[in-house]
């Protein structure tokens, strides 16, 4: 559920989806990072780039 209400197909608004990212813990954004590896497609850049730069901001670097 938590990569779904990221995703393209969720029918959420982008800025609802960006808030979504901000709001994520750790577990979350892992979480939905595995699932972009798997599925890149099915998110927008924006979310991608959040996902990495919230990830980063809690000291983990995605390589």
């Amino acid at each position: 559920m938590r990569a779904y209400r990221v995703s393209k197909k969720c029918d959420d608004s982008l800025d609802k989806k960006v808030e979504s990212v901000k709001n994520y813990d750790v577990g979350d954004l892992l979480y939905v990072l595995r699932d972009i590896e798997k599925c890149p497609q099915n998110y927008d850049e924006i979310i991608i780039k959040g996902v990495v730069s919230r990830l980063y901001d809690m000291g983990i670097r995605c390589i």
